[in-house]
């Protein structure tokens, strides 16, 4: 017994009603291989036991080692009493162990007959006694003759059917498939369904928790505070001139106009040029922060004195402020729940990863906290809502949940859906088959997970090279030329060459099959 990864497996697909020849011409690629031989989901083949003796030989001839993929009873008998292994999926047949199916070639020394005749014994059956008689020596010439010429015929005879050779090149078909499938993952089933395109699911549960903290928005006004500052007034007449407090000043320079007001009464003395500094506070209207104002900029008398008397600030106003206090709403606690959740989420994900088995994958979109998984007694709230704190903190637990699936399992429905968009006569190329990983997840009306996965191979003609020498041996070069172009797995739209010897043998293929030698050349 041995295991399928000692060498490498080839995959030989069989479709309806194949015939043994073709399974011999596969494996004749195959020496010294496993071969993997997958009957049909629908239908059968090769139900004869006899059509697996053949098949046996072939492989022992080969010293190829086989093994059955099907659900056929009948076949599944037949192969047990000849030790071949069977498997219900490929999945399977990768990971068992195979049986050699080595059976008796020969019968024994013991089990030959006993009473085996001697020669002597036979000698008056098997001759013939007879009188020669004289002969002239004419009829013995003649009769040397034609013994010679009939020699001589029969010579040319094999000559003719034996010399001739020829030397066929072939150019195998390709076909390029890339395929994307919808799979329904199935966390109630335990079985693939190939045909369905269903696998099992397994639901993953993770208990996770975290601290999560974020400044809070809401604010408690305190009220504003006014800007003060000291302006100069300059009299721009000869007479004394009384300023009376409340005199309203404008700051004009700024991106919206900014009132203040005097705080006491000041007389300015008479005489242009003559000034007098007084006390400002800015109005109610511009209370906080807008009264800070640089200095130069306040520079407009409002009310009667506009004319007679200028103004300006030597520096700037100051103290203009708004004072108020963050708080807590119910927006902060929301947003703070659903960080924590999302929070929840990713550290359940790397718990989940650590649990999975060999080949599963976590379907990320079916991440959620399960129902239930939230507990009033799990979730902390540092501050409710109302409360003054620059800062809001939630220490929280909860249950979380998600659906895993098994990568093989699907990639073994994606297999065979290249396979089915597979033309007959071609073979996968197994260093070019690619899986993609599964996206595109969904859920179904059933409740099911249903995803996208695609893959891609490159299928390669192959021929029955044996089958193929028996159709065309003893043909016109031209409708040997026809059967190949037309045969499974040959480039139709590429002719073969061929090449015959000796020159005076050209019109037709050689009588003897084995005399042909076929060359197959694929595509890069």
């Amino acid at each position: 017994m041995s295991t399928p990864t000692d060498r490498q497996i080839q995959y030989i697909q069989l479709e309806r009603n194949d015939d043994v020849p073709l399974v011999r011409d596969r494996m004749s690629f195959l020496r010294g291989k496993r071969a993997l031989i997958i009957w049909p989901e629908r239908g059968t083949a090769l139900t004869r036991k006899l059509d697996l003796v053949m098949i046996q030989r072939e492989a022992r001839r080969r010293a190829v080692q086989i093994a059955f993929v099907t659900h056929d009873s009948e076949v599944i008998k037949n192969a047990d009493e000849l030790g071949i292994s069977t498997f219900e999926t490929i999945q399977a047949a990768e990971r068992g162990r195979w049986k050699r199916g080595w059976g008796k070639v020969a019968a024994k020394r013991y089990q030959k007959p006993s009473d085996e005749p001697e020669p002597e014994q036979l000698k008056p059956v098997a001759s013939r006694v007879t009188n020669r008689r004289q002969r002239s020596r004419l009829r013995f010439f003649l009769e040397r003759a034609i013994v010679l010429a009939v020699l001589l015929a029969v010579l040319g005879g094999a000559a003719y059917i034996v010399i001739p050779s020829a030397d066929v090149t072939i150019y195998l078909d390709t076909q390029d498939i890339d395929i994307s499938v919808s799979v329904t993952a199935n966390t109630s089933t335990l079985e693939v369904d190939v045909e369905n395109r269903v696998i099992p699911a397994t639901l993953l549960p993770a208990t996770a928790q975290t601290t999560v903290s974020i400044p809070t928005t809401g604010t408690e006004d305190l009220g504003a505070s006014r800007a003060i500052g000291v302006v100069t007034f300059t009299n721009n007449t000869n007479s004394t001139i009384d300023i009376p407090e409340g005199t309203i000043v404008r700051a004009t320079n700024t991106s919206a106009p900014v009132d203040f007001a005097t705080t006491n009464d000041a007389t300015l003395p008479g005489g242009s040029g003559q000034t007098v500094d007084v006390s400002i506070t800015a109005t109610q209207d511009s209370a906080g922060p807008v009264g800070n104002v640089p200095a130069g900029v306040i520079n407009t008398i409002v009310g009667p004195l506009d004319g007679q008397v200028t103004v300006r600030n030597i520096r700037a106003t100051i103290n203009g402020d708004s004072q108020s206090l963050r708080t807590v709403t119910a927006a902060d606690r929301d947003a703070l729940l659903a960080q924590a959740r999302a929070q929840l989420q990713n550290n359940a994900y790397s718990e989940m990863r650590r649990t999975l088995a060999p080949n599963q994958e976590i379907i990320i979109s079916t991440i959620r906290i399960a129902p239930d998984g939230e507990r009033s007694d799990w979730t902390k709230f540092s501050h409710n809502v109302g409360d003054v704190t620059d800062t809001l903190t939630l220490q929280m637990q909860a249950v979380v949940q998600a659906v895993a699936v098994d990568t093989l399992l699907a990639r073994q429905i994606v297999f065979a859906a290249l396979s089915a968009e597979k033309e007959r006569g071609l073979v996968f190329d197994t260093d070019t088959i690619v899986y993609n990983e599964p996206g595109d997840y969904s859920v179904n009306a059933e409740g099911q997970i249903v995803f996208e996965m695609g893959g891609h191979a490159i299928a390669i003609g192959q021929f029955g090279q044996g089958q193929l020498q028996q159709q065309i041996a003893n043909l016109p070069i031209n409708d040997a030329i026809a059967i190949i172009s037309s045969y499974p797995g040959v480039n139709s739209t590429r002719e073969p060459l061929i090449a015959v010897a000796p020159e005076w043998y050209k019109d037709r293929m050689p009588i003897v099959p084995i005399r042909i030698n076929i060359h197959a050349e694929a595509p890069q």
